[in-house]
């Protein structure tokens, strides 16, 4: 990849991951039908996703503190 689309997609990434959190609405609008793909839609993409998963990992490790804090939430599953 070139300095120039590497510059593209990383700017790319950090204004879908800044968007995802404040703006998912918008960003998933952007996302929907643009053409064409370039470096920067790339790293959109890639930046919404990495936006999610954090989010996710953030909710699993809240979960899991949870547990740990609180052992008869395990027990009430069994």
């Amino acid at each position: 990849m070139e300095v120039v689309e590497e510059k593209s997609y990383a700017s790319g990434f950090n204004t879908g991951y800044i968007l995802a959190e404040f703006e998912p609405k918008i960003l998933d609008s952007i996302l929907k039908n643009i053409q064409p793909i370039t470096p920067f839609i790339d790293g959109l993409k890639c930046g919404q996703i990495e936006y999610q998963q954090v989010l996710l990992q953030n909710r699993i490790n809240s979960i899991k503190q949870l547990k740990r804090n609180n052992p008869e939430l395990d027990r009430e599953h069994e």
